[in-house]
């Protein structure tokens, strides 16, 4: 079974409730509707299982990837003093990844897009840069600009002062999946998620699997439930 990643935790930059990074803080997992802990992995071949809770890095970001069976789960985020910031549910795996095409066309990407990318100590990644390659290996891979895939991106996507990538959107062709490393401006790696599909619209995504910014920094105003 290749289990799917997760829509909400993978290269987000937790806040907490003032506005800043959320250093240090953690993610408890569970089964969506109860308390009954859920377990995730750091592969999608469910061989290395992930910490529950997750703590969280200096940045306030998941230091591995996070995938998921499928089931649908509840992610619970705390600050380091163990105070509830916020919960997320129904989540379900990004069903892409099982690498079974839908026909021509691309799916959006949930790394990259509307998103504001941070270093590990949790400053904008100004001058860094997005590298996308096959998954699993070091060749470089173009991704869409744009769903009709009549304009590429450089393989290496350059972050502007704001944080955002030089790009108008990433979209990954169905049935191809994607590694992305996030780099900052000296050049050192800050993540690297493997394995990434595009969001396939329709019947291969179960509802919950998308529908929020699910990678981009999550700003926590108040202590608050999110359905999707």
């Amino acid at each position: 079974m290749i289990l799917g990643l997760s829509p909400l935790s993978n290269f987000t930059n937790f806040l907490n409730l003032a506005g800043g990074i959320n250093s240090f803080g953690t993610v408890q997992v569970n089964a969506f509707g109860g308390s009954t802990a859920l377990p995730t992995y750091a592969d999608r071949f469910g061989k290395v299982a992930n910490p529950n809770p997750i703590l969280l890095g200096p940045d306030g970001r998941i230091p591995h990837p996070v995938f998921l069976l499928p089931q649908s789960y509840s992610f619970s985020v705390y600050d380091s003093s163990g105070n509830l910031l916020t919960s997320y549910g129904s989540i379900n795996p990004n069903q892409s990844l099982a690498l079974e095409p839908v026909g021509a066309g691309c799916g959006w990407s949930p790394i990259g897009n509307g998103q504001t990318f941070y270093d590990l100590n949790g400053q904008i990644a100004a001058g860094g840069s997005l590298s996308t390659y096959l998954a699993g290996t070091s060749t470089p891979f173009q991704t869409w600009s744009n769903t009709s895939g009549s304009s590429l991106n450089p393989a290496v996507i350059p972050i502007l002062t704001t944080g955002i990538i030089n790009s108008a959107g990433i979209w990954i062709p169905n049935g191809v999946l994607v590694k992305f490393i996030l780099k900052n401006a000296a050049g050192q790696t800050i993540f690297t998620a493997d394995c990434v599909g595009g969001f396939q619209y329709g019947a291969k995504v179960p509802k919950g699997a998308f529908g929020q910014a699910p990678y981009g920094t999550v700003p926590f105003s108040t202590t608050r439930s999110i359905s999707i």
